[in-house]
């Protein structure tokens, strides 16, 4: 099976380009080009055009091979000062008289896209969260993760031991999270006993610098081959460290050279610039900080590809810090199984994939949030609906139209049946909020009072700020009034949800919604639960006008008299 790098990339980027569309601004990211190396100059081209597709504002600075090493920094301190920069990327190699050392130091860690500041890298050893991993080896991660392909507990054999690929490929294949947890070999081309490790490998992957280094003779039967390098023949032709064409008839899998683990380098550093610039959101978010007195304790990171930050209002000891953390991390993990569309192996993606007719038997975090959705599907007389998914996935697939509705789900005593095959569910718009009021409540139950948690821009606050007062927070900047933000909004033991109309996908007219003077521009709702909140601002922003939507809000707040609107249209 050809592991397609371009089609999966494709994917990524048509996601990270309707997040950049919601943000309401563009992330930026800069680009260093020293010299006029053509290859450098290939790549940053091929990076700047991937940036225009997705929304990103992308600058390359051109620098000649002859500059000083302290006018490179002092350009690089620039940009680390520059608020409208989220990313910097030093193109690799540089001239032999600048110190990449040095170099990649300088950058700010908190706009290191590439992963190669020091911070990065020891945060990537240890296995923390919050930094940046580097943009192939996460690309190859994700090419498996998302391919379906197993790593927990296989061996894994990398050929070469580059700073760039081979060493961070294992450290990050080895954590004991998901996507990970493999047993991994690091070799060389002076490896004693080669072919033999190579052998060995449920998953070999490649990145040594010598076109056809891996022959057919050197690979396992049913493995997994991963190749990495890019190779120019004298003729002019690009092929890989792998022998493909014989190789191919021993691998279950394998990566073509082009279109491989290359297109997925560059949506990694896509997705490690949003991530950047929804990081930086984030520090800004809680407008109201931390005495000094009082400190509160701050907990961030990243999961499914969204940054999150928890903020407790006290100094905690290490102790209690690390039962925090581990609430994070077992949270997140139960989503990744339960929710995740694009984990193979979730309730979520079982279900969808499932035969009309079967019974599925559902876990109880799962039945609960399918019984609130069918209470949302009702509030907002079909609005909210979770099958629009096939549409969403395929907006022109109109023979998918009898598969959308919620009436062909039924449950019963904890188990799901479909009517039809092609029904499917994305939980998107609800799972997040209900996955934010899980770590309140399970801090709560440890004796937590207060704290806040923001978690894809959706926000939970529980009890007060340490200096007595609601936690002040701002609604989302792209939803403006008079051209100018929505004001901070206090919140205590209440939750928050905004959504923008992007060109969403009309469950009862099964089209995208259209853009008109009035229509409606995003929501936000304030509710006592995220999860509520989530799903009430996704149903309202589906409605043609600001009058309707706003009728169905007051018909709303009379069954729940704790939720508040504000719905903005362009009129």
């Amino acid at each position: 099976m050809l592991l397609d790098g371009k089609k999966i990339s494709a994917e990524i980027q048509a996601e990270i380009h309707k997040k950049v569309a919601a943000l309401g601004r563009k992330p930026g990211l800069s680009v260093i080009l020293v010299g006029d190396n053509p290859a450098s100059k290939t790549y940053v081209k091929a990076k700047s055009k991937a940036c225009a597709h997705v929304g990103i504002f992308s600058r390359t600075i051109e620098l000649p091979a002859t500059i000083a090493q302290s006018d490179l920094l002092k350009q690089i301190e620039m940009l680390n000062r520059d608020p409208e920069v989220n990313g910097i990327l030093v193109q690799l190699p540089l001239p032999q008289h600048i110190d990449e050392k040095i170099i990649m130091a300088s950058i700010d860690p908190k706009k290191d896209v590439d992963g190669f500041h020091p911070v990065n890298v020891g945060k990537m050893l240890l296995g923390e969260e919050g930094g940046f991993l580097p943009c192939t080896p996460l690309g190859i991660k994700v090419l498996l993760e998302r391919s379906r392909i197993e790593t927990s507990g296989k061996h894994v054999v990398i050929l070469g031991r580059s700073n760039i690929v081979g060493k961070p490929l294992a450290a990050i294949l080895m954590q004991k999270k998901a996507g990970c947890n493999a047993t991994v070999t690091v070799a060389h081309s002076q490896s004693e006993r080669l072919a033999d490790l190579t052998r060995s490998a449920d998953i070999l992957v490649a990145a040594i610098g010598k076109p056809h280094f891996i022959t057919k003779d050197l690979v396992k039967r049913h493995a997994t081959v991963i190749d990495v390098g890019i190779n120019r023949l004298p003729d002019g032709k690009l092929v890989g460290d792998v022998d493909f064409k014989a190789v191919s008839e021993v691998a279950d899998h394998i990566t073509p050279v082009p279109g491989g683990i290359g297109p997925m380098t560059i949506a990694m550093l896509l997705q490690n610039t949003l991530s950047a610039f929804l990081k930086m959101a984030l520090f800004l978010i809680l407008l109201a900080s931390c005495q000094k007195k009082n400190p509160c304790t701050h907990f961030n990171g990243e999961a499914m590809s969204m940054p999150y930050q928890i903020i407790v209002g006290k100094s905690l000891s290490n102790k209690e810090q690390r039962a925090v953390k581990e609430v994070i991390e077992q949270t997140f993990a139960q989503v990744h199984d339960t929710f995740d569309n694009w984990n193979p192996d979730s309730e979520i993606s079982k279900i969808n994939h499932a035969e009309k007719e079967t019974l599925i038997p559902l876990s109880p975090p799962l039945q609960n949030l399918l019984d609130l959705c069918s209470e949302m599907v009702t509030v907002s007389g079909g609005r909210f609906d979770p099958t629009i998914e096939p549409l969403k996935a395929n907006a022109n697939a109109l023979d998918l139209a009898d598969a959308i509705g919620w009436n062909h789900l039924s449950i019963h005593n904890g188990i799901l049946k479909k009517d039809n095959r092609s029904t499917a569910l994305d939980l998107g718009g609800i799972a997040k909020g209900m996955c934010i009021d899980w770590i309140v409540e399970r801090l709560q139950s440890q004796g937590i009072e207060d704290l806040v948690v923001e978690w894809a821009g959706d926000i939970r606050a529980l009890g007060h700020h340490p200096d007595q007062g609601d936690w002040l927070v701002p609604v989302n900047p792209a939803l403006t009034v008079g051209k100018q933000p929505m004001a901070p909004i206090p919140l205590r033991n209440c939750a928050m949800a905004t959504s923008r109309n992007i060109g969403l996908i009309d469950p009862l007219t099964l089209s995208a919604t259209e853009k008109t003077p009035f229509s409606i521009v995003g929501a936000c709702v304030i509710a006592p639960t995220c999860a509520l909140a989530d799903a009430l601002a996704t149903a309202a922003i589906l409605f043609p006008t600001r009058k309707e939507a706003e009728s169905w809000a007051q018909e709303v707040v009379e069954k729940y008299p704790d939720v508040r609107f504000w719905i903005l249209s362009y009129r």
